[in-house]
């Protein structure tokens, strides 16, 4: 779980994964991309992160107003 302590790992901290998936998303041509896609992105990144861990940052994403979820087909789109 991505929880801030002062023992977390920035590598993997949500500020830094949530930078990443920008970054991902932005390289899509349709500025969007399923859950999965995501995942297995950040998962090149850290054998760490899970499923939980993606729905914890697009629930971030989606606090600071940086990006929508669509239930019907699973889609983390960017609003930038």
């Amino acid at each position: 779980m991505l929880i801030p302590n002062r023992f977390a790992n920035l590598r993997i901290s949500l500020i830094n994964i949530s930078a990443l998936t920008i970054e991902f998303l932005i390289s899509k041509k349709r500025k969007s991309a399923t859950i999965r896609e995501v995942l297995a992105h950040l998962s090149k990144m850290s054998q760490e992160l899970d499923r939980e861990d993606v729905v914890y940052i697009t629930m971030f994403l989606f606090a600071i107003g940086k990006a929508e979820y669509s239930t019907a087909d699973d889609m983390i789109t960017l609003t930038i």
